[in-house]
């Protein structure tokens, strides 16, 4: 197994975390709270595990937990119940009892910043891409052209004032890679966050706001919130 340091370390090793999420389950812990103080405790930014990369920690701001709580949950199949980790991991619904304040007490303050950055720069600009190419929907009645992320092409130029070849190019170009064949989940993730940084630095604050306020909304929606 090949992995990175997460640069919050918490003095655990990954499988000293995952033996005490194990036994805490087998105590009667709710697997919940056993779960978000795991996730507090992790120490790795990144790990190849039965043959998958895991990529928890994107630009070294961004934290991905639901990630992470998808591979520590597949560690305990049978000890927690499905339906309920279904809805955290597919739908983002806490389970029952948890709170935003919970998660910051169990993350820690530097890991919590990093779970919002990727909330923020991940989850809420792809809701972005996702109202601004329905109000083109609305508008013209037919989709543009796809792109390799399955948005509308108009949809980057509208937000970033650039085609989207060309802003993925320079994503790349700034990584310094090569564009790929094929894009893995973790690189689109990290494309998301580039365009969100990208963005807010060449918006004004009333135009963050305002877009923050659309994806915001643009994610309710999807999760059947409004």
């Amino acid at each position: 197994m090949h992995t990175k340091t997460l640069i919050f370390s918490s003095g655990y090793t990954a499988d000293a975390v995952i033996k005490k999420w194990l036994n805490a389950l087998q105590s009667g812990t709710p697997w919940s709270t056993a779960l978000f103080e795991a996730i507090g405790d992790w120490p790795l930014a990144e790990e190849y595990f039965d043959g998958r990369h895991f990529a928890y920690l994107i630009d070294n701001e961004a934290f991905d937990w639901l990630l992470l709580a998808e591979r520590m949950i597949n560690q305990a199949i049978g000890m927690v119940p499905i339906e309920e980790a279904e809805r955290l991991l597919f739908y983002g619904e806490l389970p029952l009892g948890i709170t935003e304040k919970d998660i910051q007490k169990a993350f820690g303050e530097p890991k919590y910043h990093a779970h919002l950055n990727y909330f923020y720069g991940v989850v809420i600009e792809e809701a972005l891409w996702e109202a601004t190419e329905s109000a083109l929907i609305k508008q013209n009645g037919i989709k543009g052209f796809q792109t390799e992320s399955g948005f509308n092409s108009d949809v980057f130029e509208i937000l970033y004032g650039t085609p989207f070849k060309k802003l993925f190019s320079e994503f790349y170009r700034s990584k310094k890679r090569r564009l790929p064949i094929k894009h893995k989940l973790s690189e689109i993730k990290s494309f998301s966050y580039w365009c969100f940084k990208r963005r807010v630095a060449n918006s004004d604050n009333s135009r963050v706001a305002s877009d923050t306020k659309k994806g915001l909304e643009s994610l309710k929606r999807m999760r059947g919130e409004q």
